[in-house]
């Protein structure tokens, strides 16, 4: 049956000793809490949902070198305001069923070294999405030389955030059939702030055959800049915000 465990400390990924409930497996939550730094680097890891961080003391860390990484349902990375980061080279990452958050309320860093990066989902809801509902820190995704396929689910960045959301994309390839929305204000808060989502596309292939929304509502600030890449792109629209 599927199960809830927690690593606390650093070590690999598949030590026993170092999960409460055992390794996680397809189907079960795991969640790196604490200052703690897992490895994984050469497996194929496959889980249910990974939270990276589970209050704001922690500092948590998630590396891996090689493999596949694959998540049935949603990975956040930053999760209830904590500091947390998502480091992977050379791993084909695979999202299924709903999405991955980078930054929930504090600090969190999602980066990618070569590999893939694929996106099978479905909802307007679902995809890679940056400070979800986060009221301060830095969300930043970094991804270089690595192949983005989008077949479905946006990109969101700055989802009802007030914090500053950072896209960069360096070499690699995007292969796009899903919104791209800079300044997704989808929650209104009464304090005061702008969030800032910035998109940076260089030395790359990017193909986008839907929109680009710049900012999609609320008063979050959106740039878009794009250096040395074919862009074969959708329509560029401009809803909302400033």
């Amino acid at each position: 049956a599927a199960k809830s465990t927690e690593f606390t400390g650093t070590g690999a990924w598949n030590t026993t000793a170092r999960w409460n409930n055992g390794v996680p497996v397809s189907g079960d939550t795991a969640t790196v809490s604490g200052t703690a730094t897992v490895t994984a680097d050469g497996l194929d890891v496959i889980y249910n949902t990974l939270n990276l961080g589970k209050s704001a003391s922690d500092n948590t860390v998630y590396r891996q070198k090689g493999g596949t990484l694959t998540s049935e349902y949603l990975t956040e990375v930053g999760l209830s305001g904590s500091t947390a980061k998502m480091e992977l080279e050379n791993v084909d990452v695979t999202l299924n069923a709903y999405r991955l958050v980078v930054g929930r309320g504090k600090n969190a860093r999602f980066a990618m070294q070569g590999g893939t990066l694929t996106q099978n989902l479905t909802a307007n809801n679902c995809g890679l999405l940056t400070g979800v509902w986060a009221k301060n820190g830095t969300a930043e995704i970094v991804l270089s030389n690595v192949v983005w396929n989008i077949t479905g689910g946006a990109v969101k960045l700055g989802y009802g955030s007030i914090a500053t959301n950072r896209l960069e994309v360096v070499g690699g390839r995007i292969d796009s059939r899903a919104q791209f929305m800079l300044g997704s204000n989808a929650k209104n808060y009464q304090d005061p702030g702008i969030g800032w989502n910035e998109m940076t596309i260089r030395d790359s292939v990017w193909t986008n055959t839907m929109a680009i929304l710049m900012p999609n509502g609320g008063n979050n600030a959106a740039r878009l800049l794009v250096s040395n890449t074919v862009f074969n792109a959708g329509t560029i629209v401009r809803p909302g915000g400033q």
